[in-house]
């Protein structure tokens, strides 16, 4: 077999996409998550009304795109887990591509590209986000997001003018600030790209100030139209919390254990330009933590919200494995890659499955209850939100006696009546996986 780096762009492109397909294929086992029960219907309701509803949705309208795709997805396949599943693996295997693509980045090239695009389409570290249906706005910002900052590049290393990559790059850009409220990173890391190689400097500055300006605006219209607004309080973030804290744990977490390898590789044998890749590849990793890192509610990221930062892992996962090839070190360039695709891919189908069915227990829990009541169902403790346990006996053709349960992330309590009039009460403990928060 010729050596991957010889291999035409089309072979890499099928290569990376069966990687990305393959490494998710048994999330197809699992039924919805916790929001999934909520965002889909939503979706299909906004859909009903040609999406009237939305723009007066301070909250989702700002993620337009997500709700578009929910809603397409729903009317073509319907409202099952495996077509929402389907639709997640094929972003992610556009954004992988993507990941490919960045290799018009001269700094790092379309050989370490690749191998850090396989990488990305393997890595457990952002499963979430592919493995959890409302999870799929990070995808979506990634893909038009990577979209813009591709176009953008191939217009700032082409000859002068290229009006139409611009104008690409612009569109993509808007459509990735529909997608969700972290896109204003995309002009810092255009800038990190242009600073990192000065040779075009100047029109790099000049091309990259409209998308400030387009940044700066969506801001300012979520600031005014929402968190202006007299009653608007979101305890999901805040300017004050530990945000240096969460950046510096995230970034640790991300860099253990395969960051650390790459990057002692790259100090190794790749002398000062290797050293250089490395602090680039920090640099991309920090600032796509950056947008996410207000939390309130943990001292790290959960998964869904690294899929950019992990960009950033990938390019140094791909740097150090194409200088070992590139150094006459083929064997242990290999024996690196194969390692990072057995790991990652263990994790994804043994850990993170057995995660997500925790995850799913106690929806299904209440589903099998739903189905079996014959009358309301008493929910008096539960780790899910009310209003998504009152969903899903709902749609499970039930009803509940009371939406006010307690929530523990322990518990599962409820009493209901069975087909025989028996009162039929379950008390059993469930998983103490933290419902919501995926690492």
């Amino acid at each position: 077999m010729k050596p991957p780096i010889h291999w035409t762009p089309i072979r890499r492109a099928l290569v990376l996409a069966m990687l990305a397909i393959v490494a998710y294929l048994p999330v197809f086992r699992l039924p919805f998550v916790e929001d999934d029960y909520i965002l889909i219907p939503m979706a299909r309701r906004y859909a009903a009304d040609h999406f009237a509803p939305l723009w007066h949705d301070v909250e989702f309208r700002t993620r337009a795109l997500q709700v578009f795709w929910n809603a397409a997805v729903d009317h073509t396949f319907g409202y099952a887990p495996k077509p929402f599943f389907a639709a997640s693996i094929l972003l992610h295997v556009l954004c992988v591509l993507l990941v490919y693509a960045l290799g018009v980045w001269a700094e790092f090239g379309f050989a370490a590209s690749f191998w850090a695009a396989g990488f990305f389409a393997v890595y457990e570290g952002h499963q979430e986000a592919i493995m959890w249906p409302s999870g799929n706005s990070e995808l979506l910002v990634f893909l038009f997001g990577m979209s813009a900052w591709v176009c953008w590049m191939k217009w700032l290393r082409g000859p002068s003018g290229g009006a139409a990559w611009f104008a690409a790059a612009m569109a993509a850009f808007a459509l990735a600030l529909f997608s969700k409220e972290s896109a204003w990173i995309v002009p810092l890391l255009m800038l990190m790209a242009a600073l990192a190689d000065r040779s075009r400097l100047r029109r790099a500055l000049a091309g990259v100030l409209p998308f400030f300006a387009m940044a700066v605006v969506y801001a300012g219209w979520i600031w005014i139209s929402r968190v202006a607004q007299p009653g608007y309080s979101d305890i999901r973030f805040s300017l004050d919390s530990p945000w240096p804290v969460v950046i510096a744990r995230s970034f640790w977490r991300m860099m253990f254990a395969w960051g650390i390898v790459a990057a002692a590789i790259l100090a190794w044998i790749g002398g000062p330009e290797g050293r250089r890749k490395i602090a680039i590849a920090w640099a991309w990793m920090i600032l796509g933590i950056l947008p996410y890192s207000f939390l309130t509610y943990s001292m790290e990221l959960p998964s869904r919200s690294t899929y950019l930062a992990s960009a950033g892992l990938a390019l140094l996962a791909g740097a150090a494995i194409e200088e070992l090839w590139r150094n006459r070190r083929p064997a242990l360039a290999a024996t690196l890659a194969a390692l990072m695709l057995l790991a990652n891919v263990e994790i994804l189908w043994v850990k993170k499955m057995a995660q997500f069915r925790e995850r799913t227990e106690p929806s299904e829990l209440l589903k099998r209850v739903a189905a079996e009541a014959k009358g309301p169902v008493t929910i008096e403790c539960t780790p899910l939100l009310p209003i998504i346990a009152e969903v899903v006996v709902e749609q499970a053709g039930g009803r509940i006696a009371s939406p006010q349960a307690r929530r523990d992330q322990h518990c599962f309590l409820v009493q209901y009546t069975n087909a025989a009039g028996e009162t039929v009460r379950i008390d059993r403990p469930v998983s103490a996986q933290k419902h919501g928060m995926f690492y």
